[in-house]
Order: C-alpha cells, then structure tokens, then sequence
C-alpha cells in the first residue's frame, strides 16, 4: 500500500522541520499532533503563497520560523489554548479522573504515615491477667499438674473400634450429652468402651488427686515468648474432656455391678474438676460447666435407677456442698477484657508522625 504524501514537502526544509519539531514536543493526543500539524502547514503554505522562487521562498519561511520563536515554547502555548478549548463534558471527564488520581495518591499517603507510628506499649496485659487470676494458695494446693499429668497420659479410644453408626467415641459422647439410651451398645461395642477406660486408669488417677485439689491455676503463655495476649496458646482439653466421659462410663459401669459409692464416687470426682477449672479464662470455663452437668447428669441417673439409704443421701448432699454449689455461680471475663485493651494499644498509635491512628 502506497503511504500518503507528507504535507510539508512541499515547503522549505526550514519550515518542514520547524513544523515537525513543534508537534513532536506538543505531547497531546495524536488526533491533536495531526490538527496542528495541519494548521502549521497551511499557514506557512499561505504566507509562501506569494513568494516568486525557491530562494525567497527560503527566505520567507525563516523569517517566519524567527517570528513564532522557539518550537519548545510554541507547543506549550498551543498545548494549554487545545486544552482551553476542550468541550465542558471533556473537561468534567478530565477534572472527575483528575479527583480519583488526587483521591488514591491521599490514601497512599496516609496509609504510609500511619505505618510511620509505632504503638506505645505501656502495660503488660498478659502479666496483669496472669497475677489477677492466680489465687493465694500454695503450689500442692495446685490441681493443674495433675490435670497436666492426667491429659498428659490419655490414650485414646482405638480407631479401629467402629459403632454400628460409625465411630465409637461419637457416639459415646452422643451418649453423655444427648441421654441416648445405653442400651444401644451392643456387647462389642461396651467391650471396646470398657478396654479404653481401662487403658485410662493412670490418666484418671491424676484426675482424681486433681480433684482432691482446693484450686486449679496455670499461668498463661504465648507461643513466642512475647506479651501480646492474642498470642497466648490456650490449653487444648480434649484430652480432658474425654477422661470426664471415661469417668462417667466407669461410674455406671460400677453401678451395675452394685458398687454404688464407688459410682458416686467417680461422679463427684467430674464435678469437682470441672468446679476447679479457672472460670476467669473463658474457654476453661466453659469446659468446666459442660464437666459439672455431665456429673450431675450421672448423679441424677444414679439416684433415679438405684436405691440409696437415708445415710448414703446425707453423706452425698454433704459432699455437694462441700464443692461449692451452693454459693453464686460467677465467670470472669478478664481474660477477654485485658485481650481487648491489648488489642488496642498494639494498633492505635499516640505522638510524632503517623501518631493517634
């Protein structure tokens, strides 16, 4: 394909290349370089028009170039006149773009001065939760390196022991805290549950001397060894959990076998673990109430199924006092509370550049 003819050939080379060297430092929009390329073309082609030869010709079309000045300033002047004369709704659309550039360059900015403050860390929140929930007591007064113990040598039920509706230990725990039947078990499946709590008995052995403790207490501890409290591992309490169901399955299973202070024994012994656990971390909590209404559930089985003498009850509600059902039930919420304000001091900053974010 042939490529059209240059409009300033047919000027001096003076002219072409005073043309050129404007529009090429105009940097607008191509449709405007051709505009004013062909605007400066025909004003240099009428003012040559009356020119006689090519000298005078060549003469002209300098003197021309001299009079607009340098090409450099003569593309800015026709620069800000194309921009001047731009239609409102282009000049909306520019100044809209325009706000959104200004709009994302502020908010890259202030998201770097932020990242310029560095937070006061001012109280050790970790510290302040860890001496508000140890209590005045002496360390063999401590039940939690017996739970540690206990957790510590759990053995778990055999995978491989299957329930006619899957696995065993869901549907043990099916049992505990949905009240199923416990004739559903069939003899295997009471065999396998009676091995595992067997297999349990020095794990529940810690949990009986956890029991006889007044108090349960552990320090909190993060994974880094920083303060930062959202950091703090929480003790996992599965483990603990399933030695509750452990001691419950024991005390129906000795229940049949007519050994009722034994059964009630074990009972006491879950309610009493679960009223240890420290209430002022909420998760422990939590495990320790689903703890006590297991035991109590058994309890209430017990004296339902089986028959006890005047005595027997007296001694049990003697007991049951002694744990402290009796007094308000009460759950701290310090731990969540001292989280918060560390949470806080961690992310607002205060003074200098970037500071009170």
């Amino acid at each position: 394909m042939r490529k059209p003819a240059d409009p300033s050939e047919s000027l001096p080379p003076v002219a072409a290349e005073y043309i050129r060297a404007v529009v090429g430092k105009i940097g607008y929009t191509r449709r405007v370089r051709r505009e004013v390329f062909q605007e400066l073309v025909d004003h240099f082609t009428d003012a040559l028009r009356s020119c006689g030869d090519e000298r005078e010709r060549a003469e002209r079309a300098r003197g021309l170039v001299e009079e607009f000045g340098d090409p450099k300033m003569l593309a800015r002047m026709i620069r800000r006149g194309k921009k001047r004369c731009r239609p409102l709704w282009k000049k909306a659309i520019v100044r809209f773009w325009q706000a959104i550039g200004c709009t994302i360059a502020a908010m890259i900015l202030y998201v770097l001065w932020q990242f310029t403050g560095q937070p006061t860390i001012s109280v050790d929140y970790l510290a302040r939760f860890n001496r508000f929930a140890r209590p005045d007591i002496r360390e063999e007064d401590n039940a939690w390196p017996y739970l540690e113990r206990a957790m510590a040598l759990y053995v778990p039920i055999d995978p491989n022991n299957k329930s006619r509706d899957g696995d065993l230990m869901e549907k043990v725990s099916r049992y505990f805290y949905l009240y199923t039947p416990a004739d559903e078990f069939t003899d295997g499946e009471r065999s396998a549950v009676d091995k595992w709590a067997r297999r349990n008995e020095p794990a529940w052995q810690e949990f009986l001397a956890a029991g006889r403790k007044p108090y349960c207490w552990h320090e909190l501890k993060t994974a880094d060894g920083s303060t930062q409290m959202i950091s703090v591992l929480a003790p996992s309490l599965h483990s603990l959990r399933q030695l509750a169901r452990a001691g419950i399955w024991r005390a129906e299973t000795e229940a049949r076998q007519g050994k009722l202070h034994q059964a009630v024994e074990d009972s006491l012994a879950v309610i009493r673990v679960g009223d240890r656990l420290n209430y002022a971390v909420l998760v422990e909590g939590l495990v320790g109430i689903s703890m006590k209404s297991t035991g109590h559930n058994c309890l209430r089985n017990l004296l339902s199924d089986y028959r006890f003498s005047s005595v027997q009850l007296a001694a049990l509600q003697h007991q049951l006092e002694e744990i402290g059902e009796g007094g308000d039930f009460w759950m701290a919420m310090e731990a969540e509370r001292l989280g918060s304000l560390d949470v806080v001091q961690r992310v607002f900053t205060e003074g200098g550049l970037g500071g009170g974010t």
